[in-house]
């Protein structure tokens, strides 16, 4: 993440707008107590984060069986206690199973959260399309579509006007 950062830094010229910061490590979010923790050092901020995310869901329950039910429950109620207690978005990376259709492990997950994209990235053209999948409480937002552009030693994410097969965007900025 550190390369990115600098690549992002060395792209857009200049210090991010708001603080970014990264936790090396995971919190087991299926652990209440470790999450008790985290929960305190976030509290001790000047300002609450206004997005949290943990990359991967997997790292972040270790040893936990992701496609049962009851586990799983136990991890949407920590993000949630995070979510209401700092007022802060919660944002899960998760993947999909092999084939690519669906998400891994239990429908839990995808039933308990408020809104869930997909990102797919086209092989051939490099192109990733960003799609609105849930949108529990407002609306779903037209596919848009990113690029990776190499600066320095890493890359940024930059807008694509086109899809991987030439369509063009219907979102408005």
């Amino acid at each position: 993440i550190t390369k990115r950062a600098k690549a992002w830094k060395q792209a857009n010229g200049g210090e991010f707008r708001y603080p970014f910061l990264t936790f090396m490590g995971s919190v087991r979010l299926n652990q209440h107590d470790e999450v008790s923790e985290f929960l305190k050092q976030l509290q001790q901020l000047e300002e609450p984060p206004v997005l949290i995310v943990f990359d991967t869901l997997s790292r972040c329950i270790p040893g936990t069986d992701e496609n049962l039910q009851g586990p799983m429950t136990l991890v949407t109620d920590e993000c949630h206690r995070l979510k209401l207690t700092l007022g802060s978005t919660v944002g899960l990376i998760h993947h999909t199973d092999k084939s690519g259709d669906r998400d891994r492990g239990s429908s839990v997950v995808k039933n308990e959260a408020d809104y869930v994209m997909r990102v797919v990235k086209d092989k051939p053209t490099g192109i990733i399309t960003v799609s609105s999948e849930k949108a529990r409480e407002g609306d779903h937002f037209a596919d848009f579509y990113l690029k990776l552009k190499p600066v320095g030693d890493s890359v940024v994410v930059i807008e694509n006007d086109q899809g991987p097969e030439g369509t063009e965007p219907t979102r408005k900025d």
